[in-house]
């Protein structure tokens, strides 16, 4: 197995990418500057991915949120969503923009909770959530 590279992606790297978003929205999507995909690099191609956002608090403080990370099914269980975890980790305390970071999960989704378990400080969140594109 070919090692992994992890590193924050940019609109120039969207032909890199193998996940099913138009490039042209990967590209508008990478060149606001509180919007973050990183990237597990192996073999010239993306092989996990993290994406998320800066969320601005109306006293000025700035969190992360972490909205979805991704590893392709031949290289699950190999411990890089916990390396992509922690790169991304890494380098949101060296930029110094963000005081917290967070992600939700549904409950049931253990592998998911299982990643986030270790590398939380402490799980206090409950989900709660409404589709706004339906009427449901």
């Amino acid at each position: 197995m070919e090692m992994v590279e992890y590193r924050r992606l940019t609109p120039a790297d969207t032909h890199i990418i193998t996940m099913d978003y138009d490039t042209e929205t990967l590209e508008r999507f990478l060149r606001n500057p509180d919007h973050y995909l990183f990237a597990g690099i192996a073999g010239g191609r993306v092989v996990a991915w993290l994406y998320g956002y800066g969320l601005l608090r109306p006293d000025g403080r700035s969190m992360f949120y972490i909205h979805s990370v991704d590893v392709v099914p031949e290289r699950q269980g190999m411990g890089i969503g916990t390396e992509l975890m922690a790169f991304t980790l890494a380098a949101l305390r060296e930029e110094k923009k963000y005081y917290k970071c967070f992600v939700l999960a549904e409950p049931d989704n253990e592998r998911a909770c299982r990643l986030y378990r270790k590398v939380a400080a402490r799980e206090e969140q409950l989900l709660f959530s409404k589709r706004l594109d339906a009427e449901t």
